[in-house]
Order: C-alpha cells, then structure tokens, then sequence
C-alpha cells in the first residue's frame, strides 16, 4: 500500500529532496509513523550555518557557510538561479581541501557564476583572487568587508556560500 502526505519542510534546494526522502525511507524501515516523519521534517530548521534562510535589514539571505565543494556551489548556485527576487547577490568563499585541482575548480564555479546573471557575485578568498574572471574578486575577507563599508548594499536576495575556514557568516555583522 502507498501512502500520500503532502510535506513542506523548511528546507531550501531541490538537492534536499534526496535527504528528505532518505529520511521518510529510514522512519518507515523503523516503524515510525508517517505523520511523526512529517511533523520532524516540517518542524526542522536548519542552523549552523547550513541553508539557514533569514532576514536582516531588509535582505532575504540563504547561509549556507559550513562547507563548500565544486558540487555543493554549482547546486546552491542552480538553485539560487531558480528563485524569483528582484536583486540577487552571491557571495562564494573559497572551497578547501581541493589539492592540486584547486585552480581549475575555483575557475570552473567562477564561470559558472559569471553566467548566470546575478546582479552581482563577489568572489573570496586566495583561489577565487587567481581566477581569470570579470567578477570583482577579493583575496581576503577583510579586502571584502572593507569594499562593502564603503559600498552599501542595495534591498537584495543573498546567498552566501564557502567553505567553513571562510568564515563568511561574518558578513551578517556587516551587511
């Protein structure tokens, strides 16, 4: 017998679909009851720095700063693509323990990006810095910060997306 249940979780990204399925499969292995499945998955709230949506100053932002590598940004980038607002902003930190195909897959996310057609994506970090792009780039957190002091941010939809070492949950305190 198949059961239906609608569930709306609070859970951005059609890559999440996977896990949430995952989960729904794990509860009934165990017995749990559909609807306790669906209450657990409607009532989880990411935090930690991982697809957290929030609000500040007027800015709808999607955190999603734990942890980044080249799948995880072409997907948070897809699907920050995918969403409908007025401005979008992107903010994607350096991606680690890449090796030696660091260059060449700090280079393939900053392509990836540029095409997309945000209002604007700043670049962060020692990698995305020595990549050939028109996107402007910023060796350090701090050499972002700085540029965003004296440039305010207009009303926007952001993703900010890195690697934990990044650290780019700072900008909430600056934006």
């Amino acid at each position: 017998m198949v059961e239906e249940m609608a569930i709306q979780t609070k859970l951005i990204g059609s890559y999440n679909f996977a896990n949430c399925a995952a989960a729904i499969v794990v509860g009934k292995y165990f017995n749990v009851p559909l609807t306790d499945v669906r209450q657990a998955l409607e009532n989880y709230e990411p935090d930690n720095n991982r697809s957290q949506l929030l609000e500040k100053n007027g800015h709808h932002i999607i955190l999603d700063a734990y942890n980044a590598n080249p799948t995880s940004m072409k997907a948070a980038l897809e699907n920050f693509k995918g969403m409908k607002a007025v401005r979008k902003i992107a903010f994607l930190g350096d991606m680690f323990e890449l090796g030696e195909t660091a260059p060449e897959e700090h280079q393939n996310i900053a392509d990836t990006a540029a095409q997309m057609h945000f209002n604007t994506v700043f670049l962060v970090g020692k990698n995305f810095d020595a990549t050939t792009t028109t996107l402007p780039t910023f060796d350090t957190y701090e050499s972002l910060a700085a540029h965003l002091k004296e440039h305010q941010l207009e009303k926007s939809t952001l993703l900010i997306k890195g690697s934990r070492g990044m650290a780019l949950e700072r900008l909430l305190d600056i934006i």
